[in-house]
């Protein structure tokens, strides 16, 4: 599903429509984080920890209303850098103003405000690449098994216990 996106066959906006769902997959999946935090995010949530100088990402969690410090891995930060640096143009990644969205609508009018995309269209993302790569249902339940914007964040603990996580910590 991360690979769904196949941005050498796209052109214009939909080119960056591709990039904007492939980062959006890679920060649900690898951090699974719930549709309302993705949808959330702004530019100024990127950070570096002040210790180890690793990538973060810090995250209103939705059901605490406190914000957590996420670790990025690599590819999470290259997709989202490949997003913003498409996006940019004719400003860099590194000038975009802080309170700006992470994940931003594409279908304004020509010279309007970046909007940021609503927790509703984070399923409509997670639902259209899953069709595109023939995902039909949802191996972590969800409603009724379909593939959806909650599947993200049920794939992202199961392979955290399978990975020997602590529970309590996998869950906040």
């Amino acid at each position: 599903l991360l690979a769904a996106p196949a941005l050498r066959t796209m052109s214009g906006r939909r080119y960056l429509v591709g990039y904007r769902d492939r980062a959006l997959l890679h920060v649900g999946f690898l951090l699974g984080l719930r549709r309302s935090e993705l949808a959330g995010l702004v530019i100024g949530d990127l950070g570096r920890d002040e210790a180890s100088g690793y990538p973060t990402l810090t995250v209103l969690v939705a059901k605490r209303r406190e914000h957590r410090l996420r670790a990025l891995r690599p590819e999470v930060l290259a997709a989202i850098h490949d997003y913003l640096d498409a996006r940019a143009t004719p400003l860099r990644r590194d000038e975009l103003p802080a309170e700006a969205p992470l994940f931003v609508q594409h279908r304004r009018l020509a010279g309007g405000p970046e909007v940021g995309i609503q927790p509703g269209h984070v399923d409509y993302i997670v639902r259209r690449w899953a069709k595109e790569a023939g995902i039909k249902r949802s191996a972590s339940g969800g409603a009724r098994g379909q593939v959806s914007a909650h599947s993200m964040r049920g794939t992202f603990i199961t392979r955290a216990l399978g990975a020997g996580a602590n529970l309590q910590l996998v869950a906040t």
